[in-house]
């Protein structure tokens, strides 16, 4: 199979709130050992990222299908053409591999949040904001996928990940070098406590030691009205600094 990557490197955050002035854990309930919606997604689809560095804008794509299910919609429809004019529009790709240089998280980040991501009916996809998480902090990404059902992960990935990918082994950590930056979509928690990331069109299992050696930043994306219908406690969740975050915006 053919792979590409395509997430440019890590910046300083533009964000001046944390997941930690949002949420404090300590006062939410505890996630399950297992969780995520990932499975209700019968194909996830390649989405241009064996032909063109657009893994981070593929990656929003596979989170907009998990989030329609998981809502109780028909999964949303977001082609290849859909997630290429998406990449197109950001990075000034045109097809070629000149212009074929991946994107920026934060910058994805912003696009989706003012513009939207496109779907094949027509309609943009928008979220709230994008929150960074505590780079390497494993259990703060497992309560950000347990609110909010999925976050951008960002990763300098490494060789050997492509050979586990092949062989349906978890991405665990091994003697590699880095191939370079690339970005996947967590989802969830499985049974064996690693995270199922959606990349390259499947699923694959990523350990906690790999999440903590590789990953370089990550964003959980929020929607107070969705928080809101999980009944968090009002201790654990600050929906005022949610929300005047959001209008500073």
């Amino acid at each position: 199979m053919k792979y590409r990557l395509g997430k440019t490197p890590a910046k300083p955050s533009f964000s001046p709130i944390k997941f930690v002035d949002i949420f404090d854990p300590s006062k939410l309930a505890k996630p399950p050992e297992a969780f995520g919606h990932y499975a209700a997604v019968q194909q996830y689809h390649m989405l241009g990222n064996d032909n063109a560095s657009c893994c981070v804008f593929s990656g929003a794509a596979h989170l907009e299908y998990i989030w329609s299910v998981e809502g109780g919609r028909e999964r949303v429809r977001i082609t290849t053409k859909n997630v290429l004019s998406d990449y197109s529009a950001v990075t000034g790709y045109d097809g070629t591999e000149a212009t074929d240089n991946g994107a920026d998280m934060q910058d994805a980040a912003e696009y989706w949040r003012t513009t939207g991501m496109l779907a094949a009916d027509g309609k943009r996809h928008k979220i709230d904001c994008a929150v960074p998480l505590e780079k390497g902090n494993f259990d703060q990404l497992v309560m950000a996928l347990w609110l909010t059902g999925g976050a951008g992960i960002g990763l300098q990935l490494p060789k050997s990940a492509e050979d586990q990918f092949d062989h349906h082994q978890p991405w665990s950590v091994v003697p590699s070098e880095i191939r370079g930056g690339h970005y996947v979509a967590g989802v969830g928690r499985d049974q064996n406590g690693n995270i199922p990331v959606v990349t390259w069109g499947g699923i694959i299992p990523m350990t906690q030691a790999f999440y903590e050696k590789y990953s370089d930043e990550a964003y959980v994306y929020l929607n107070p009205e969705i928080l809101n219908e999980k009944g968090l406690s009002p201790e654990g969740f600050d929906i005022d600094a949610l929300r005047t975050y959001i209008n500073n915006l």
